[in-house]
């Protein structure tokens, strides 16, 4: 009766888990689930992104996004353009007594 048990429960939470997944993709914003969509497509073994998969992609690409859904350099691999404030002379590893 246990092992009947066990897989209910093991699909129950499967399902339960699926359902919260598409709850999610139904919020995101256009551009945001085709990314989402396309970071799902790489990997075949599974049918769809664990929801821990899915909540940190979606939490980096939203917060790799300027109003208006434009990427910012960061979300596209690029280099982040420096800024030309002066922060003060550069500490050197001798100075520090470490070394």
């Amino acid at each position: 009766m246990s092992i009947h048990l066990n897989f209910y429960v093991y699909y129950y939470v499967l399902l339960r888990e699926l359902l919260i997944c598409d709850r999610i993709k139904l919020s995101l914003p256009e551009a945001c689930l085709r990314d989402v969509v396309a970071i799902k497509s790489v990997d075949k073994n599974t049918l769809w992104l664990p929801i821990d998969q899915l909540t940190r992609t979606v939490d980096t690409l939203l917060a790799n996004q300027k109003p208006g859904n434009v990427p910012v350099a960061m979300s596209v691999n690029q280099s982040m353009p420096r800024s030309r404030v002066y922060a003060g002379p550069a500490v050197r590893p001798e100075a520090c007594g470490r070394w």
